[in-house]
Order: C-alpha cells, then sequence, then structure tokens
C-alpha cells in the first residue's frame, strides 16, 4: 500500500522549517497519519502531538484516509485542550475559554 500523490494538489507549507521546540503549550502542533492491520482489515489512525509535551492530545481512527480522519483528530485535540476555533472571514483565530478572566 502506498500513496499515490496527484500532481495537480502542492503541499503545505513547510511553515516549522524543521523546529520542533515549543515554548509552552499548544505553541505548535504536528500531526501524522498511520494504517494498521486487525483482524477487520486496515484501519487508519490520525494523532495529533503537542509538541512542547510531546503528548498525544488528539487522534481518530477510520476506514479511510479521506479529510474527515484529520478533521477529526484535530477536533479532538481542541477538546481535549479546551479550546475551539472561531472563523471570522478567512481568518483563523485560537481562543482558550479557560484563559479569560
Amino acid at each position: 500500500m502506498t500513496t499515490i500523490s496527484n500532481p495537480e494538489k502542492k503541499p503545505a507549507k513547510n511553515i516549522l522549517a524543521q523546529d520542533f521546540k515549543a515554548e509552552r503549550p499548544n505553541q505548535k502542533w504536528v500531526a501524522d497519519i498511520t494504517y494498521l492491520p486487525t483482524l477487520i482489515g486496515w484501519v487508519y489512525l490520525a494523532v495529533v502531538i503537542d509538541l512542547f509535551s510531546r503528548k498525544v492530545v488528539g487522534w481518530s481512527l477510520g476506514n479511510s484516509l479521506a479529510t474527515p480522519l484529520v478533521s477529526e483528530a484535530l477536533r479532538d485535540s481542541r477538546i481535549h485542550e479546551g479550546m475551539f476555533w472561531e472563523h471570522s472571514q478567512m481568518k483563523k483565530t485560537m481562543h482558550n475559554p479557560a484563559k479569560e478572566t
């Protein structure tokens, strides 16, 4: 099994530039996808890791590599960390209600 890339789609920019150090929680998250053999066939695991704590902050398991697998892992991360994303036109901001006074 291998990934077949679509030449019409471009990869996302590497904004971390191999800098995997974080000075505080939730500053930098990374994600990866892998596949696992099971008795019922292959399943796919998407994992989100906080680079400060090196802990898994979100994950999702599914039978497809489609976008919802990763979206669910990110949604799980935000719930786990007490955050949610606000969309205002095309701007994304992080909001953590736990830090409000």
